[in-house]
C-alpha cells in the first residue's frame, strides 16, 4: 500500500488488543467501530480501503451475534451445491451488513 502512495496504512496492530478475534483477525463490528473513530478524528477528506475477514473461510461470528433465520428461496435453492456452506456464507453476509448500519 505505501507503494500506491497511501499516506497511512493501518492494520490490526493499530487496534486495541482487547478486541475478540476470529481465525484471521478482528470481527467486523470492532473493525468498523475503529474505522469510524479514525474517520471522526478530523474533518479532512479521506479515502479508505478496508478489508474485512468475516467473509473468508473458515466462517465465524462473534459468540454474542444472533443470526436471523436464513431462508434460501426455492428458485435459488436448486442452484446451491452445498446448502450448509451457503447458509454460513449468508450468515456472515448478514452480520457484516448489520454491523455497517
Amino acid at each position: 500500500m505505501p507503494n500506491l502512495e497511501f499516506d497511512n496504512v493501518l492494520g490490526e496492530a493499530s487496534m486495541s488488543n482487547s478486541y475478540p478475534r476470529n481465525h484471521w483477525g478482528v470481527y467486523d463490528e470492532d473493525l468498523f467501530g475503529h474505522l469510524f473513530e479514525v474517520l471522526n478524528k478530523d474533518n479532512k477528506r479521506k479515502f479508505v480501503y478496508v478489508m474485512t475477514t468475516t467473509n473468508h473461510p473458515p466462517y465465524s461470528l462473534p459468540d454474542n451475534y444472533k443470526v436471523m433465520p436464513i431462508k434460501i428461496p426455492k428458485e435459488l435453492e436448486q442452484n446451491v451445491v452445498n446448502k450448509s456452506l451457503a447458509e454460513k456464507r449468508l450468515a456472515v453476509y448478514q452480520y457484516s451488513n448489520e454491523m455497517l448500519e
